[in-house]
């Protein structure tokens, strides 16, 4: 297994690997003359990427798990907490709520789901019943604070902390307190790692088709750093154009794509940042009548990951959610008992880029929950025994 090297970039918290001893040894060996110079950068940026792919496709060697136990877990045994996912349409969501009421039923705690379905009504519906329900708290998943200030604000003052997750962190705005905690998303690496499969599979030429989530601030940011970075490691890649969607306009999404592929041939790869929209992304292609676009999507789990063996899609990136599942509940647990919150860097969890060369063995719903796919299972026993 590969270690991973990571760097707090100043566009948070993308995932980086160093430069490997061979590139800097073949820069160390370049010629002084200008030429000689380019095709050195040149040569160690490729060998950069390289190395990137390498590490990013490959299971981390270790979770980041808190190390600080909490007391006085037992007292909020046979309660609930609400579960508020932007959208149960993702499959990614589904299986972070899994992961969740597994982790919770360690400690006698079940899960509500409530989906937000991307409405701001929806969200104050959820949290109006979390607390009508006496629950515990609130996970919103994928929602920004804003989306459901006035909820959030009133839930917190009813006595129920609330826990934003996959999101950056509004601390400006909202800053986190005993009451509020943020969990951020992984988004960010994964948009990268997918650009920079085709900057390696493109040999630095690819033209790109980008579907971008634009459910809030948050989730339309991470991949417009990502693109922004791409040409440190791609200036010869062409971002053809940008088709912006969101949870409640899910239902465009298959005629604008369709659209760009059918008005600019030289698009050769297709990119939606999240796995909810796959059927609108795979119904464009089909109606473009195009079949030399390369299909990549990230936050995928185990049917996309299938779909990468089946070859619908060139490659697929993803968050262990069985670890975010286990990371909400242990942030949930600090807020109800006062213990401190661990602080999670951007980019510490790790992500992994799916492709037909890099597959896990075994395909399956267990294997998926178990986070194996990721690197070692032991960070379950690791939280739980954070919780006794």
């Amino acid at each position: 297994m590969k270690t991973r090297t990571h760097r707090f970039a100043r566009r948070g918290g993308l995932t980086l690997i160093a430069v490997t001893s061979a590139a800097l040894a073949l820069a160390g060996c370049a010629s002084s003359t200008p030429a000689a110079e380019s095709s050195s950068s040149a040569a160690s940026g490729e060998s950069e990427n390289a190395a990137y792919l390498e590490t990013v496709t490959q299971p981390a060697e270790s979770y980041p798990v808190p190390t600080d136990p909490i007391e006085g877990v037992d007292a909020f045994a046979g309660g609930t907490v609400f579960y508020v996912p932007i959208t149960l349409r993702a499959p990614t969501f589904a299986a972070i709520q899994s992961s969740l009421q597994e982790a919770l039923s360690e400690v006698g705690i079940t899960v509500q789901s409530c989906p937000a379905d991307g409405s701001p009504a929806n969200i104050a519906s959820c949290v109006d019943q979390a607390i009508a329900a006496g629950a515990l708290g609130v996970i919103a998943d994928a929602i920004p604070y804003q989306m459901g200030a006035e909820a959030f604000t009133k839930a917190r003052e009813a006595g129920l902390p609330v826990i934003i997750t996959d999101q950056g962190p509004n601390e400006q705005d909202f800053p986190a307190d005993e009451s509020l905690a943020y969990i951020p998303s992984g988004a960010p690496a994964t948009d990268e790692a997918m650009l920079r499969w085709i900057a390696e599979d493109s040999n630095g030429e690819g033209v790109i088709l980008v579907s971008r989530s634009a459910d809030g601030y948050w989730s339309s940011k991470f991949m417009s750093d990502a693109l922004e970075d791409l040409p440190s490691y791609c200036p010869g890649c062409t971002v053809a154009a940008t088709v912006d969607i969101s949870t409640a306009t899910q239902a465009q999404l298959q005629s604008n794509i369709a659209a760009e592929l059918i008005s600019n041939p030289d698009i050769g790869y297709l990119i939606t940042d999240f796995a909810q929209y796959i059927p609108q992304a795979t119904g464009a292609i089909q109606d473009s009548g195009r079949t030399d676009v390369k299909f990549l999507t990230g936050s995928g789990t185990l049917g996309a990951i299938e779909g990468v063996k089946a070859g619908q899609f060139a490659a697929v990136a993803a968050e262990p959610t069985a670890l975010i599942g286990y990371r909400q509940a242990d942030t949930l647990l600090r807020l109800l008992t006062g213990t401190p919150v661990a602080e999670i860097v951007p980019g510490e969890e790790p992500i992994r880029l799916f492709t037909a060369d890099t597959l896990p063995e075994n395909l399956t719903d267990e294997a998926a929950l178990s986070g194996e796919w990721f690197g070692p299972t032991s960070f379950k026993k690791d939280f739980v025994a954070l919780w006794q």
